[in-house]
């Protein structure tokens, strides 16, 4: 297998999950941002209805799945999952949220078989409180299904690390902490733009992965 990707339709052939990508594929969501404003001029008070519309522009010109294979994968060899907020927040809209959901799932049902437990690491880089507010939803949803499907994912999972966390972080977690089960709070590890380049996880965690990490 490619060491730059990895794929469970390789590993198991009854799951089937997205690889990795790379930075020219993000690009390419980025240019079709810019064209989407360049077409329409951003609102000042509807600025949360014109995202949406520019996310499901970007949907109609990229295919689902090319937007999630570069939004998470599984580290190769590692029981790590990585999730890149930048690239959700360009496409992730009600209308995929729920397929979105099952592919993340499905990732964690693989992580969880393969190795038994497994962590989480989300890159927060530019998240903001109407960010919290704009996809309270997906959390909630994700929740719900992790339920309904009782998964158990709370006992597998190690830990749930957030990186690049923005300084209002206070104000975020009275918006998020209460959708969060009891039980994976103690397992969230919360780390500031400041602490993630200290600590240098994420270039790492984006090279295992076969991905370039751009701060």
């Amino acid at each position: 297998m490619d060491s730059n990707h990895v794929s469970l339709r390789e590993l198991d052939p009854s799951v089937e999950v997205p690889t990795t990508t790379n930075i020219h594929d993000f690009n390419e969501i980025i240019k079709l941002q810019r064209e989407y404003y360049e077409k329409n001029k951003k609102n000042f008070f509807f600025k949360k209805n014109q995202k949406q519309e520019c996310a499901e522009s970007i949907c109609s010109q990229m295919s689902l799945e090319d937007l999630m294979n570069q939004t998470f994968c599984i580290i190769p060899n590692q029981n790590r999952i990585i999730f890149d907020y930048r690239v959700f927040k360009l496409y992730g809209n009600p209308n995929n949220y729920m397929e979105i959901v099952d592919n993340v799932l499905r990732f964690c049902t693989w992580c969880s078989n393969e190795y038994t437990n497994f962590e989480i690491h989300v890159n927060l880089a530019t998240f903001t409180i109407s960010s919290a507010e704009r996809y309270r939803d997906i959390i909630i949803l994700f929740c719900d299904e992790c339920t309904r499907r009782d998964t158990r994912f709370t006992e597998c999972l190690i830990s749930m690390n957030l990186h690049n966390v923005p300084n209002i972080i206070d104000q975020i977690s009275k918006l998020l902490m209460p959708l969060i089960p009891p039980d994976v709070r103690p397992k969230l590890r919360i780390y500031n733009r400041q602490q993630t380049a200290e600590l240098n996880i994420l270039p790492q965690i984006y090279a295992d992965a076969g991905k370039t990490y751009v701060p």
